[in-house]
């Protein structure tokens, strides 16, 4: 019966009214029902949404977005950044952009220096000294030190200038002095003042770029390190000693063509003796006209090998054999306490005055040193 209503519907000659076509089709599905046993009341017709185009569903400039689980491992990811992250992880922005500011200018200021110094200035024309050794532990800083505090207490001034990164100078004469040198970046950039006679250049405290830096500069300017010392109009009557670092470098090449005397420290040991000659070839190639003298340091009158090898650099190199200094308990003593070099006043300190003056009367007398030379 349900099709024949349907028939009616499709073949007849009338055409059919909207509300006509669906009680005969309301009827044909009540019948339905009816036949297999349902209930026509829980029928319920639903209406498919009408189909959107595919280009509606996309925004003019789509994007691809990530997917809803990696959405939500970013998000867990960044909280427990955050969660771990320390309060104080980043200093504040003022700081920073302070920092960056002062080293600006501090970069600016060496780059000042530097170029005030390419300048045509008056040579030294003081006597200079260079402290010079093959090897580490000979005790040549300690020596440059108490050498310049002799000469000091007796009259004479002394500019005594670091080139050794080490800054253990510093750390022996800074007690004394008006300031310290952790914030000193440029090297030998500033001239401090230990007592009155006495002016300390140290090397500062450059860091890493500031010393390649430095080693660009001496490479390509042999020059530099005499206009370092002309800058600071060094007086005539002014003894310069440079406490050179240890074996060949370019800094220690530039002070040995500066010096108008070279002293080499070494110690009355097997190691001391086994160093004097790679020193004298150091001296060969870079000393030019000046003749080095020696000096041994830590004489043991105890150890008959101490007196032997002294015994021995005395044969040897006759002249040039400055002096000796002995063992000075006194002096140890003094360092590990940090009391300074002003309070050993054994028989070490007594031969460093000794040396001192010795060193005077040489680098005071040409017709001396023509000779020695």
């Amino acid at each position: 019966m349900a099709f024949s209503h349907n028939f009616d519907v499709k073949h007849s000659r009338r055409p059919f009214t909207f509300s006509e076509v669906a009680m005969v089709r309301s009827l044909d599905i009540a019948n339905l029902f009816r036949s297999f046993g349902g209930d026509p009341q829980r029928y319920h017709e639903f209406e498919a949404p009408e189909p959107v185009p595919h280009e509606a569903l996309l925004p003019a400039a789509a994007q691809p977005q990530p997917a809803p689980s990696a959405q939500v491992e970013a998000v867990v990811t960044v909280a427990e950044a955050a969660a771990q992250a320390e309060p104080d992880a980043l200093p504040p922005l003022s700081r920073q952009l302070a920092q960056l500011h002062s080293s600006r200018q501090a970069n600016q200021a060496v780059a000042a220096l530097d170029q005030a110094l390419s300048r045509t200035l008056p040579r030294l024309t003081g006597p200079v000294l260079a402290l010079m050794s093959a090897r580490g532990g000979t005790g040549k800083t300690v020596i440059a030190a108490g050498l310049a505090q002799a000469l000091s207490r007796s009259g004479q001034p002394v500019l005594l200038v670091e080139l050794d990164s080490q800054n253990v100078l510093s750390s022996l004469l800074l007690q004394e002095a008006s300031s310290t040198t952790g914030s000193v970046r440029a090297p030998l950039s500033v001239c401090l003042a230990v007592d009155e006679r006495l002016r300390l250049v140290p090397f500062g405290a450059p860091d890493e770029l500031d010393l390649q830096a430095l080693e660009q500069a001496l490479a390509t300017d042999t020059q530099w390190l005499t206009r370092r010392l002309q800058a600071l109009d060094v007086p005539a009557d002014t003894l310069v000693i440079l406490d050179c670092p240890t074996g060949s470098t370019p800094l220690s090449r530039q002070a040995l063509a500066l010096a108008t005397r070279i002293l080499g420290v070494t110690t009355a040991d097997a190691t001391g003796y086994a160093s004097l000659p790679r020193l004298e070839r150091q001296w060969q190639r870079c000393s030019g006209q000046v003749t080095p003298l020696h000096l041994l340091n830590r004489v043991d009158p105890a150890r008959p090998l101490s007196q032997d090898i002294a015994a021995i650099v005395a044969q040897s190199w006759g002249e040039r054999l400055l002096g000796v200094l002995p063992e000075s308990p006194d002096l140890e003593q003094a360092l590990a306490l940090g009391q300074g070099l002003a309070s050993v006043q054994d028989a070490w300190a007594r031969g460093l005055a000794e040396l001192g003056e010795a060193l005077l009367d040489d680098l005071r007398s040409p017709v001396q040193h023509a000779a020695r030379a």
